[in-house]
């Protein structure tokens, strides 16, 4: 039997792995300065749609209590998105059984491609993050 702080690896958010596996490369010396640009964009869009969803259900990830709606996560689903610097592979987070459907904010300010929506996310976080 395991102890009660191994998780499996599917029950971590994908922010954590993205985490881990970017300052493991920063350790091991592989990551050029391109490359640690669009990691860190990867990271904090992962982040801020995690934490979009944890906002819409109104509790955090594997969190149980008081909920602001009825749902649940429901695992996440691979994308791309478009950056100035190339694709960013991020996981979507889904949801079900909520009374709305959990549709990102943060993903449409990214579609609307501005001249640069990296900007406007980690300023609108940092704004957030503040209050």
């Amino acid at each position: 039997m395991g102890r009660k702080d191994d998780v499996p690896m599917h029950r971590i958010p994908p922010s954590k792995r993205m985490e881990q596996a970017f300052f493991q490369s920063i350790f091991e010396g592989k990551n050029l300065l391109s490359c640690m640009v669009q990691a860190g964009a990867q990271l904090m869009l992962q982040r801020a749609l995690e934490e979009e969803v944890t906002v819409f259900l109104g509790r955090g990830h594997y969190k149980r209590g008081k909920r602001l709606q009825s749902g649940y996560r429901n695992g996440y689903e691979p994308a791309a998105i478009s950056s100035g610097e190339g694709k960013i592979q991020v996981e979507l987070p889904q949801t079900r059984e909520t009374e709305f459907s959990f549709r990102s904010v943060i993903l449409e300010l990214w579609q609307r491609r501005s001249e640069n929506p990296l900007c406007k996310v980690s300023s609108s976080l940092i704004r957030n993050s503040i209050k």
